[in-house]
């Protein structure tokens, strides 16, 4: 029985910008700076400083030590074929919940109370699997709370409720 790796959550942000926009890396050029890059595969590349795109641009805000990854597919009856059937859509949603969040930087979660002040889109970036055959995935979410408890002179945990904007994307 393998063990299976399911708490690698990380939250990034692109310094400057809360971009995002959804585009085709094939499309993209160096005029979309801050764009959020999915190849022709339908795999996240990242966040575009050309048009190459990449994690190396973005900058991490945290790293949970707990978390929770819930996608649900919903199915809407849309309209009759015409021949006794349904014609049917699909939409996904899906939400991240993350509890102990070590800040990247000292600044007491600052950073990360600040995104959710200003409302900005982040990154968030997970892997599943086993070690060595790990799976990852990202997608855009906003921060719909932030939650930072503890003592005076104890450290202090962080807990955050982040709800995904568009789709989830393996990462190229």
């Amino acid at each position: 029985m393998a063990v299976i790796n399911a708490n690698c959550v990380a939250i990034y942000y692109l310094e400057g910008s809360s971009s995002k926009r959804i585009v085709d890396v094939e499309d993209a050029t160096s005029t979309i700076t801050g764009a959020f890059t999915i190849n022709s595969g339908g795999q996240f590349r990242g966040v575009a400083s050309d048009t190459s795109g990449g994690f190396s641009n973005l900058t991490i805000a945290g790293a949970a030590t707990n978390s929770v990854i819930e996608i649900n597919n919903a199915v809407e009856n849309v309209a009759r074929d015409g021949i006794g059937g349904m014609l049917q859509e699909s939409t996904q949603s899906w939400s991240v919940t993350a509890d102990g969040l070590i800040q990247d930087s000292n600044d007491t979660g600052t950073g990360i109370f600040q995104m959710g002040i200003d409302k900005d889109y982040v990154v968030v970036k997970w892997s599943v699997g086993e070690s060595g055959s790990e799976v990852e995935y990202a997608g855009q979410a906003l921060i719909e709370s932030v939650t930072l408890s503890g003592s005076v002179d104890e450290i202090a945990t962080y807990s955050v409720q982040l709800t995904g904007v568009d789709d989830v994307y393996p990462v190229a």
